[in-house]
Parts: structure tokens; sequence; C-alpha cells
């Protein structure tokens, strides 16, 4: 195959694009303004359009970011680099991928009124995503955060650069919405029954909201070249970072005695202190004046630990994220595994951070990497 080419980086300080339900018109509205919009916290009314129409952003679907996306042309797709993310390192894996979704199924208490092997057909007989960069980096933060074990060591993930192979037919034309359900399970059977077709494009409206990704069957895929992320020595700190670890460390090490030991006291008590004059109705009785005194330490102990932790973050989002947008970045924040030391925290950041901040010298990576070839034109592999 010749040589892919890469889709223009567009970073993640994206603004989000609306249809206008009135007339039709594109509506751009920006990243902290959506988040408003979207949120309780600093609420902003809805945008309008120049119609005078109201955006309700929270009813609709963003739409295509760019009119002339490179991925719009049906002849161009096959010849772009896409992009997936996976905690298999030879991807895609079918037989590692099997194994562990019968170990699953052989774990779940309930089938749902399926067979073990129908479920099983089931999960492996799905469309895979391909997308941006960004598209597959945000996908990742979200499956750390959503669906990734925090009780153990963390998953490890691999980058994959894809190219896939398609003959006349394979591809659905044009653009359309999202495929399948709403954590975007696509059957195969799906896909196939668009006239035989083997690809569909969609607007991505989870990740990278706007771009375009593509649901595909994986005997498309030609080639794979992968590496593990994050990328070590691309995360070099900052002395602003490693001093303000540095100071709360040090601040949490000062509050530690201030928390109570609250061995053998009841937890729920412990958080609804509302409801312990049902189990102590005497005001005085010496328990009830000990768990009192308890919540009101632990209340006082929580707010300086968590004032703590809020101006680390501030200070390493500030330090390594200066141009990421506050959706990607509290995706980024809900995907870092939880640690009580700040230093092992802003390692964890720095590392991490670079596949937000440092795309194209992610990317330079990728390009080194061995290219395997997973099916030819003809289907064989």
């Amino acid at each position: 195959m010749e040589e892919g080419v890469e889709q223009p980086l567009t970073g993640f300080n994206f603004s989000y694009w609306f249809s206008c339900v009135e007339c039709g018109r594109r509506v751009e509205i920006a990243a902290d303004l959506y988040e408003r919009q979207t949120s309780g916290t600093q609420p902003a009314d809805f945008s309008r359009c120049q119609c005078g129409t109201e955006v309700e952003v929270t009813a609709l679907d963003p739409v295509l970011g760019n009119p002339n996306d490179v991925a719009l042309p049906d002849d161009d797709v096959d010849g772009l680099y896409w992009y997936h993310t996976s905690p298999y390192q030879k991807w895609p894996d079918t037989e590692a991928y099997t194994a562990h979704v019968r170990a699953l199924i052989l774990r779940s208490p309930a089938l749902g009124g399926l067979s073990a092997q129908q479920l099983l057909e089931q999960h492996t007989s799905r469309a895979l995503h391909i997308g941006t960069y960004e598209a597959t980096i945000e996908n990742m933060l979200r499956r750390r955060q959503d669906e990734d074990r925090h009780d153990g060591p963390p998953v490890r993930y691999w980058l994959h650069r894809v190219r896939i192979q398609l003959r006349p037919g394979d591809l659905t034309p044009g653009v359309g919405e999202e495929l399948g359900d709403w954590v975007g399970v696509v059957p195969l059977s799906m896909l196939h029954e668009r006239d035989g077709a083997r690809a569909a494009r969609y607007v991505n409206t989870d990740e990278a909201n706007g771009s375009i990704s593509v649901a595909i069957d994986p005997a498309v895929i030609a080639t794979v070249s992968s590496i593990e992320i994050p990328i070590a020595s691309l995360g070099t700190e900052t002395p602003d970072a490693a001093a303000a670890a540095a100071h709360a460390r040090t601040a949490l090490a000062r509050i530690a005695p201030l928390r109570p030991d609250t061995a053998g006291v009841d937890r729920m008590a412990l958080r609804f202190p509302e409801t312990l004059p049902s189990s102590f109705p005497d005001p005085a009785h010496p328990e009830r004046l000990r768990i009192e005194a308890m919540v009101e330490q632990l209340d006082s102990y929580n707010g300086q630990h968590e004032q703590i932790w809020r101006e680390l973050k501030a200070t390493l989002e500030a330090e390594y994220l200066p141009d990421i947008n506050d959706q990607v970045r509290r995706r980024f924040r809900g995907a870092l595994p939880h640690t009580d030391d700040p230093i092992a925290y802003h390692h964890t950041f720095r590392q991490m951070c670079t596949l937000l901040s440092r795309p194209h010298e992610v990317i330079g990576k990728l390009a080194l990497a061995p290219i395997r070839t997973i099916n030819t034109i003809d289907g064989t592999n």
C-alpha cells in the first residue's frame, strides 16, 4: 500500500457546532460557554442563531465541526490514517478479546436470557470504531474513567495507527449520525445491512465532538502500527509543577493529625450525622457526643484536604494543559488513577498529559513503529 495521509490535528480546545432548528444555519459555541450551558455550576443562557432562535444544546447533538473535513470525500477515506486505542498490543487481537469475553461471561451471575455461546457470539461480531487522533485519545480517557477497574494496577493501553482498504461498495456513501446503541455498540449485521457495506462514517458526538469516525468490519483493516501510551520520555516536568506537588505533600502531612480515628464507628453515622438522634435520642449520650465531635473534626480535615488537592490540580492543569478545553480536562482528571500521594499524582499527570499537549510528537513516535499487515484486499491475512 502507498503511504497514508495524516489527518490535520485539531487539538483539544475545540468549539461545538450546532444546526439551528429554525433556519439550518451553523452556530458555533465556545467550549467554556458550552460548559456553562450544560452544567449547573455557572449557568449561562443558551446561545442564539442569527435568526434569533435559541440553540438548546442540552436537547441537540453537535454537528460536523469542519465542513471541509478531509474525511468527507468517499474516495479519500481509505487513503487516510485513522486511530484506535486498545488494551491489546496486537490489536485487532481476536483470540485475546474472545478469551477476555469468555472469562467475563463465566463470572457473570446472569446472562440476560441468552446462552453463554450466544452472548459470546454477540460480543465477537461487532464493528470496530476508528477515528481522529483526538477522538481516539478522548475515548481512551473515557474508558479509563468509566470502564477500567480502579482497585488494581492501571490498565495498559496502546495507540494504533490504522489503514483500511476498501473495495467498491464497501463504504456507505456520505457521513451520517452515530450508529448503534447509546454505548456505541454496532453489530456487524447492522453495517452489512447497508447494501453489504463494511464501513460507515458518522459524526462523533461523544469524543472530539463534530469529528468524523468510522464503524468498520475488521476485515477491511489493512495495516496497523502500535505504541504503548503514554510515552514516558515526553513527560518533562516543570519547576512550578514539581514545587506544587512537593508543597501539597507537605501540607497533607501537616494536617494528617487532624483526622480522627474512626475505627469501630458506623460509617453511615459519620456520613449522615442527622440520623444520630434515632440511635441516641439523648443529646448528652456519650457515644452521640463522641461521634458528633468526630464529624466536626472530619469536616474540618476534609475541607483542608480537598483544598490542598484542588490547588495542586489547578496548578498542574495551568502548567501542562493551558490550551485544553474544560470538557477534555474533566475527562482527563477522571482517567487518572487514584493516589493519596501528590508526587505520584504529578508523575502520572505529566506523562498522561502529553497525549493532549504534544500530539505531534506522539504521532512522530508512532510513525517509527513497525507496520503490521492485517488483511489484504482479497481478504487474506
